[in-house]
Parts: C-alpha cells; sequence; structure tokens
C-alpha cells in the first residue's frame, strides 16, 4: 500500500517544502506492517518499489495497491520478486488498453463487462480500504 504526497508550489521569498512519500506493505490478516520505505521528493510509485519489496521477509500471495501502481514494471518486479503465482490487483485507469500482463487484461475486461464497483468486489480490491482504516488507527 502506498501514501503519495504532491509537490506544492510556494510563493516567492518562502522556501520550499520536501514532499515525503511514506510506502507501506502491510499484512491484512496479522495487521502487521512488514516493511516501509520512505521517499523524499519526486520519486513515483513504481520506482519506490524494489526497495519496499526488498524489506519484505515472507512471501505475498496479493499485492493490492492504488492506480498509480498501474504498469508493466510493476508487474515484472513483483513477479521476479514473488514469483509468477502473485495476484496483482491493480484498478486500470479508464481508458486503459490490453498489454502483454494477462492479469491486467482480465481486469479491463471485467470492468468493461461489470463495471468498475462490482470488479472491485468480484477482485477483493475492497479490502484495501480496510487496510488504509488500519493504517490510520
Amino acid at each position: 500500500m502506498a501514501a503519495a504526497g504532491m509537490k506544492i508550489r510556494t510563493p516567492p521569498g518562502r522556501p520550499q517544502k520536501t514532499w515525503r512519500a511514506l510506502h507501506i506493505a502491510l499484512d491484512p490478516e496479522t495487521d502487521t506492517i512488514t516493511a516501509a520505505e520512505l521517499i523524499v521528493g519526486h520519486a513515483g510509485d513504481e520506482t519506490a518499489l524494489p526497495d519496499l519489496l526488498a524489506n519484505i521477509d515472507a512471501g505475498v500471495d496479493q499485492f493490492l495497491p492504488d492506480g498509480e501502481y498501474d504498469g508493466q514494471g510493476v508487474a515484472d518486479c513483483l513477479v521476479d520478486t514473488f514469483g509468477p503465482e502473485i495476484e496483482i490487483i491493480i484498478p486500470p485507469p479508464k481508458n486503459a488498453v490490453h498489454g502483454a500482463n494477462k492479469q491486467r487484461n482480465r481486469h479491463i475486461d471485467n470492468i468493461a463487462e461489470h463495471g468498475r464497483m462490482k470488479w472491485k468486489s468480484q477482485a477483493g480490491y475492497n479490502q484495501r480500504s480496510q487496510v488504509e482504516t488500519q493504517i490510520g488507527c
């Protein structure tokens, strides 16, 4: 799971703020944070992922991030780290087209056929909101 920040322009004469993004891996079954990576500046989610995954000592069966992680580089990194059995559940953008990732293609087809809300329920993506709530606690 990831929390990301945005850099906002500051008026002239005021110091620039340095934004940080805290990327967290959480085991939803035990509510345990298994890894965390603090990124300073404009590093994107895809850039932070390899370091975050390197800190996880256990196997991962399912990956449930926000849509910012949608991309072939993320899928390749996850398969390289955890094997082809990992279930990658990332909401594709509304204008997504089929590509090399078969799981993503199935998600696109399911959303087109049943709608995004039903896809979230069927795919188990709604579990992500429970994880975010736990982090907030």
